[in-house]
């Protein structure tokens, strides 16, 4: 028993190692990527707004139904009795709910083919255009614009917390920095003074790479002494 147990440790044991070297390769992989500061602020505005897009297909769904609802019982009675002659399902896209859904949605949400039906429909019955065009503003320059502009302000807000993170950030390296600068003016007061001199500080920044880098850390130049 213990030797088929070692044979089935020793044939999957590579296969795991394997597995995970692929994982950590992966997530090597995903950080390079993130660490592009434009597929980052993409990524960012993606997932804040993923609930706005999500919410408002919901919302762009029941407008669609309701319309559809009606347009079952005003719109099909008239579309009925039209003769299509290069379509000859046109006659039926307002026959059912489903249909007219499909249909409002491939002509308004799409914007494919809205004249072939909805114009012979308004030569038939003029005043069915009392009814194709709320349904072109709702759906179109009010949902649709409704919801574009909520993905923009939710885009927009995530951008503006990573420009708050990158200002928290950079701060905090320059109160971690603090300890160490004055670690390095104590060993490059010579003098002993307790102070440094610009001499003293103008040296430091020539010779000591450690100081010159904490100083353009601190946007803090040579010229700024």
């Amino acid at each position: 028993m213990s030797g088929w147990l070692g044979t089935a440790l020793a044939s999957t044991l590579p296969i795991n190692v394997l597995r995970i070297l692929r994982l950590v390769r992966l997530v090597r992989a995903a950080r390079v990527v993130i660490s592009v500061p434009e597929f980052y602020i993409l990524v960012s505005g993606f997932t804040s707004s993923f609930k706005a897009i999500l919410f408002g297909s919901v919302m762009l769904v029941c407008i669609i139904i309701v319309w559809s609802i009606i347009a079952v019982e005003i719109l099909h009675p008239e579309n009925v009795q039209i003769t299509y002659p290069s379509c000859v399902e046109c006659k039926w896209r307002f026959q059912s709910v489903w249909s007219a859904m499909l249909t409002i949605f491939q002509q308004v949400v799409a914007g494919d083919s809205w004249g072939e039906i909805s114009i012979p429909l308004v030569e038939k019955a003029w005043w069915t255009i009392l009814f194709l065009f709320p349904i072109m503003m709702t759906i179109s320059l009010g949902a649709m614009n409704l919801i574009l502009a909520v993905i923009v302000e939710r885009a927009t807000e995530a951008r503006e917390n990573d420009q708050v993170r990158k200002a928290q950030k950079k701060d905090a390296e320059r109160e971690s920095s603090m300890v160490e600068l004055a670690l390095l003016c104590d060993s490059m007061d010579y003098d002993g003074s307790g102070t440094l001199s610009l001499e003293e500080m103008l040296n430091g920044f020539d010779s000591n790479a450690q100081f010159k880098a904490l100083m353009e850390q601190m946007d803090i130049m040579r010229e700024d002494m």
